[in-house]
């Protein structure tokens, strides 16, 4: 499933960045990641964690079971197996912001297999779709004026 190069070159980048803190007061540029206990593959929330920093995003690592009330934006992630659950289709990722689902997306595996570093990439690719949509909504509560 994972290439076995892939896998420690991702494992070695994840180790060499680490986890950052968080503040306790919520901030735009916070996420907070809550880990997947179900999928049992190592590094696998560390990879995510690196591309949601990709578009500057702070991450706190929550498990399932905690709290979220201090988050006002979470993302969550999980791998998609085929009928017989020996290969990974794709990586899911779903952020809710103030507790209600704002975006899902899928990224698909190649080749037959997921690596950490398609993972990365993909959560990369997420958290931009997330800081453009911030955007938007800063934007679309401004005042436009016509020039006469």
């Amino acid at each position: 499933m994972f290439n076995k190069f892939f896998v420690l070159a991702g494992v070695g980048a994840v180790l060499s960045l680490g986890l950052t803190g968080c503040s306790t007061m919520p901030t735009t540029n916070e996420i907070c990641l809550i880990e997947n206990q179900r999928v049992n593959v190592d590094h696998l929330a560390e990879a995510v964690s690196i591309g949601l920093r990709h578009a500057g995003y702070e991450i706190k690592l929550l498990s399932a079971d905690e709290d979220r009330s201090g988050c006002a934006r979470c993302v969550e992630y999980g791998l998609v197996f085929n009928e017989k659950r020996d290969a990974v289709e794709s990586v899911v990722f779903r952020s809710t912001k103030n507790g209600q689902v704002e975006k899902q997306v899928r990224g698909p595996a190649k080749d037959g297999g997921m690596t950490l570093r398609q993972v990365a990439f993909y959560a990369a690719e997420f958290s931009l779709l997330l800081k453009k949509m911030d955007e938007a909504a800063e934007n679309s509560d401004s005042e436009y004026y016509f020039n006469r």
